[in-house]
């Protein structure tokens, strides 16, 4: 991720996190900027934020649809009490932000849009003496942290927490698998030390290829009780209407029989498929419950969630 279009602060003693856009930014920068946003608000269970959209312009359907996905990602994991964001005076700006909390109506916490970061955290303070406002323990983030950096970022010292201060952000998120079966259209391996199950699909598939994958797949989670499973549809497009209710059937079916815990979901960046695949495992979450999904645009970030959360 480039350093140059978002910048992120915390600070522990108010469990308060502030994401400032710098310029307008390409659907790619967009995605990873919400990413490590959705990262800092659930490892750092940060209970107040502001975000501050004021200079990024406005943002395309595809942005939308994706800050509607990040929302519903960190709806079940979230601590937030009250998220604020400052918007420019401009009115798409303002009917987008609508278009978006119409979109994730539900959510657990508070939210709100301002014309400035004062009149923000005026509000995501309410009820505060003003002496305890005081933001002197603000430690600025790196854009490119995962959650084991982020955890130990914060441990430091808020006197030795410098501005520019470095921290090892390679992930401890490793994982040692080995490939079950291959094919040129579809890899299933396995991490049997940590029960994960990976399934990448390497093109786009035909149904016939699709049964394949997905009864390989499913044979080798109930045949090795895996408790977790990763699958990566980046490169699958669009599924046909079959072949959702047969992944439907046939997930449902394996899921309960082992008890799945976790889920990561690794989709594309296309507006549709990532529609599909939500509507797909909503009804998926419907008859087994207890499964835990969480949706990503990388394996890193998909690992990462499955090993350390």
């Amino acid at each position: 991720m480039k350093p140059n279009f978002l910048t992120l602060k915390f600070s522990s003693s108010l469990k308060f996190l502030i994401a400032s856009w710098l310029r307008p930014v390409s659907s790619e920068e967009y995605r990873d900027g919400l990413r490590v946003i959705a990262l800092c608000t659930v490892t750092l269970k940060a209970e107040l934020a502001l975000m501050d959209l004021s200079q990024i312009g406005m943002p395309s359907e595809r942005d939308l649809h994706t800050t509607a996905l990040y929302l519903k990602q960190i709806k079940a994991n979230t601590s937030l009490r009250r998220s604020a964001r400052v918007l420019a005076k401009d009115k798409s700006q303002w009917l987008a932000y609508a278009r978006v909390m119409e979109c994730t109506e539900g959510l657990p916490y508070q939210t709100n849009a301002f014309l400035s970061n004062e009149e923000a955290e005026s509000w995501l303070f309410e009820g505060l003496e003003i002496e305890s406002r005081v933001l002197d323990d603000l430690i600025t983030i790196p854009n490119n942290c995962n959650s084991a950096a982020l955890r130990k970022l914060v441990q430091t010292e808020p006197a030795a927490a410098s501005i520019n201060k470095s921290v090892d952000i390679t992930t401890q998120a490793t994982i040692e698998s080995e490939v079950l079966y291959e094919t040129d259209f579809v890899q299933i391996a396995m991490d049997k030390q940590k029960s994960i199950l990976l399934l990448r699909w390497l093109r786009p598939v035909e149904s016939t290829e699709y049964k394949v994958g997905i009864q390989k797949a499913a044979y080798f989670v109930v045949e090795l009780k895996a408790k977790k499973v990763m699958v990566d549809n980046h490169l699958i497009g669009v599924l046909t209407i079959d072949d959702q209710r047969l992944v439907t059937k046939v997930s449902i079916k394996v899921f309960s029989e082992v008890k799945l815990e976790r889920m990561a979901v690794i989709s594309s960046p296309d507006t549709l498929q990532q529609i599909t695949f939500e509507k797909l495992i909503s009804k998926i979450e419907e008859k087994v419950p207890f499964v835990h999904t969480q949706y990503f645009f990388t394996e890193s970030e998909a690992l990462e969630w499955l090993i350390l959360s």
